[in-house]
């Protein structure tokens, strides 16, 4: 059986629903860099778009996912700040003074986690 891959840009761009040179667009292409997530967040079950977790991560360098459940350990307005951007991928993506979607998850509340079989 072959290793699985990351997702290409394409699939990405095609999946969120992201007009071509969007906001939306730009973010996804500009988070690529699959080498800071871990292997097993390829197939962790979270419905959390790799783009968002390199996202993430790029704005929170010591974060450290739990082994074995590494989706389980991203904040779940994450959720949240996907379906914003899914819904309206013209908008420019930045907080209170120019800050990130990502700096803006730390400040929620936690929530419940969300697998994608809905669990």
């Amino acid at each position: 059986m072959p290793s699985r891959q990351w997702p290409s840009i394409q699939s990405q761009v095609r999946q969120s629903r992201a007009p071509r040179g969007s906001p939306l667009d730009r973010v996804i292409r500009e988070n690529q860099e699959f080498d800071l997530l871990e292997s097993e967040e390829l197939s962790d079950g979270y419905d959390l778009p790799p783009w968002l977790r390199v996202l993430w991560r790029k704005s929170h360098p010591d974060f450290r996912p739990t082994a074995g459940t590494p989706g389980e350990a991203y904040p779940d307005i994450l959720y949240t700040i996907h379906a914003r951007m899914v819904a309206n991928p013209d908008l420019e993506w930045s907080g209170p003074e120019g800050a990130s979607p990502a700096a803006e998850a730390e400040k929620a509340p936690p929530k419940r986690r969300r697998r994608k079989n809905g669990a």
